[in-house]
């Protein structure tokens, strides 16, 4: 499935949506801090996301579709877990390196698990609409005006912005091109939304379970460098056979379209 736009949303458009959604946020952040309210600033977050996803679809200007075609298969599945597996792998070898202690590249408490509403929101919801927006919306109009390489940046750093959470940057901007590698890759939101849920998934059991993140903590030097490359190698090699296969896909399509 796919969000098709006619017009493009400029990127000083999305940069000042991106700042409204980000004084929302600071307010609710005060809010919080001064009322007490427990959690207002998570739901605030998901209520401004689907504010601003709404708005958008909803303008005639832009003209925003929502496309139901399904691309999933069990290749599909299986390559985007272990590019998830890795992900995780990766961002905690790296935390394990310790080169700066104010940098935690994964942490648990990127979910909430303490209701099930906390759960809903912080794991199914919000995997749907930050897909839908930046993947969905931000990153294929931004491909109408800039290459591909520079528009999977861009929107990578809208994405890392909006979350307000400093010592999570790296972790949320390499996940931020993974998921935007996956739709450039298939032109589909299915493996980005699936690839989003598993991640969010497998954390919010780390935090039932009471597992602190990074997972491997303790282990020697020598085996989070192998930890690391072997993460990273399932990384690499799983997006790139996703690609492969993605263009395998738009030629198919082509043959079929030629037949008809």
């Amino acid at each position: 499935m796919y969000i098709q736009s006619n017009r493009g949303v400029s990127l000083a458009k999305w940069l000042a949506l991106s700042i409204v959604y980000l004084l929302g946020l600071l307010v609710s952040f005060f809010l919080e801090e001064t009322l007490s309210w427990q959690d207002f600033s998570f739901y605030m977050y998901i209520f401004l996301g689907w504010g601003v996803f709404f708005h958008l679809y909803f303008n005639k200007k832009v003209h925003f579709k929502f496309i139901p075609r399904f691309v999933v298969s069990p290749a599909l599945l299986m390559l985007t877990s272990i590019a998830c597996i890795g992900y995780i792998g990766f961002c905690n070898a790296v935390s394990n390196l310790e080169i700066s202690p104010q940098i935690q590249l994964l942490d648990t408490f990127t979910v909430r698990t303490d209701n099930i509403f906390q759960v809903f929101g912080s794991v199914i919801l919000i995997a749907f609409l930050e897909e839908f927006i930046f993947r969905g919306m931000v990153l294929p109009t931004l491909m109408k005006q800039y290459h591909a390489g520079i528009a999977l940046v861009l929107s990578a750093i809208l994405y890392t912005a909006i979350h307000l959470e400093g010592q999570h940057i790296l972790e949320l901007s390499l996940f931020g091109l993974i998921s935007g590698s996956l739709y450039i890759a298939l032109k589909d939101l299915c493996m980005c939304i699936y690839f989003h849920l598993l991640r969010n998934v497998i954390l919010a059991i780390c935090s039932v379970k009471g597992i602190s993140m990074p997972i491997i903590y303790g282990t020697n030097y020598q085996e989070i460098i192998g930890i690391l490359l072997i993460s990273l190698i399932m990384l690499v090699f799983s997006i790139l056979v996703i690609y492969s296969l993605g263009n395998k896909l738009y030629d198919r399509r082509r043959v079929d379209f030629a037949i008809r």
